[in-house]
């Protein structure tokens, strides 16, 4: 027997907007919506969402000055098992019972190395007057 269709909220608004090509675009506003990502694996999205940030905050704290990028003396961006070792014992938001790092390693770590080399040129390119 096949499950209930759940039942759609109303948009508070709803605009259309022609493209340049004359195609009409529908454009549905919704308001008090506080998630992040909604429907199936909402959850695990938002919790990855939070764990990517306060890895970026550590990581930003430790690599980042004013002055631009500074290697600290534990270099930990070196490789991606050496971020999940330092990230499990900084982290507020892991499970460290769980011992599964594979999230840390493959997706998280790519993503901070990316965005801190990012700010750190935005840093360079600041401080030399260009941007």
């Amino acid at each position: 027997m096949p499950r209930k269709p759940k039942p759609k909220p109303v948009p508070d608004r709803t605009f259309t907007q022609t493209t340049i090509y004359g195609q009409e675009l529908v454009f549905k506003v919704f308001e008090n919506t506080f998630k992040i990502h909604g429907g199936k694996g909402s959850f695990r999205q938002n919790l990855h969402e939070e764990r990517f940030s306060e890895a970026l905050l550590i990581a930003a704290s430790d690599y980042l000055t004013p002055d631009g990028l500074v290697r600290p003396d534990n270099d930990y961006l070196i490789s991606a098992s050496k971020f999940s070792f330092y990230m499990s014992e900084h982290m507020k938001t892991l499970d460290r019972d769980s011992g599964d790092d594979s999230a840390l390693r493959k997706t998280i770590y790519p993503r901070v190395v990316k965005e801190i080399w990012a700010l750190s040129r935005a840093i360079y390119e600041m401080n030399r007057g260009t941007l």
